[in-house]
């Protein structure tokens, strides 16, 4: 079992489904444009839509342990045809150079769905995870700098 994330104190993100804000005592200290869902499974009534609606509403963890950048042989398998290959399938046309992994924080409901992270990628869309497409590399040198694990927290404009 992973222990308990180290938690940034003072910044967490804020996510609306089309702005990831990170919010530092209150204030909204720096934004990246957000995609997230495949198109037309984008409304917060598609969060149970598993591999087309958005990430469910709530509380999530971005860890430091949990970044990623692809590497080369992942970068060559992911572009095999048919099937999937490697551990970045699509490769960086769909995932980008780099990703961080989500975890859910205790009481978030999850509607059944897992293996959600934040991404780039040159097509904006996914299948629940945030698309940070060609911001991506902006906000994981954010992240990065911070040092420290981040709460995610997800709620959507009705």
């Amino acid at each position: 079992m992973k222990p308990a994330p180290d938690l940034h104190p003072l910044v967490t993100i804020e996510f609306d489904g089309k702005e990831f804000k990170a919010v530092e005592n209150g204030k909204v200290i720096k934004n990246w444009p957000a995609v997230l869902g495949r198109p037309g499974y984008q409304g917060a009534e598609h969060q149970g839509d598993k591999d087309n609606g958005p990430l469910p509403e709530g509380e999530w963890v971005l860890r430091q342990d949990n970044y990623q950048k692809i590497g080369p042989r992942d970068a060559v398998l992911g572009v095999i045809k048919p099937g999937k290959h490697g551990a970045w399938p699509g490769s960086v046309p769909v995932w980008g150079t780099e990703r961080v992994w989500l975890e859910p924080s205790k009481g978030t409901d999850t509607k059944g769905r897992d293996n959600f992270s934040v991404h780039g990628g040159w097509q904006p869309g996914s299948a629940g995870c945030v698309d940070l497409t060609g911001k991506m590399g902006e906000f994981a040198g954010y992240f990065r700098n911070l040092g420290k694990d981040v709460t995610v927290r997800v709620r959507y404009n009705r």
